[in-house]
């Protein structure tokens, strides 16, 4: 694994996780942050409210380019 693409809410353990990989002397990857994905509510989106997952959006026939103009827009559902 070489790169980590994550919500901003998880960036305070990413010190805790690199000081572990080099005293287990894992090769350490490349961390990204993303601003969190959220409801219209503001509330993050999460698999335990059944937010819907990306996989379920597919199938149900959201194209992909779409999805993706959504995901950067944060305008899901």
């Amino acid at each position: 694994m070489t790169l980590v693409v994550r919500g901003m809410d998880l960036r305070p353990s990413t010190p805790t996780q690199r000081l572990l990989q080099m005293l287990l002397d894992l090769p350490e990857p490349t961390y990204l942050h993303h601003r969190l994905v959220t409801h219209d509510s503001g509330r993050r989106l999460a698999k335990r409210d059944q937010a819907p997952t990306l996989a379920a959006m597919r199938d149900s026939g959201v194209d992909g380019r779409v999805l993706v103009q959504r995901l950067i827009k944060g305008d899901l559902p």
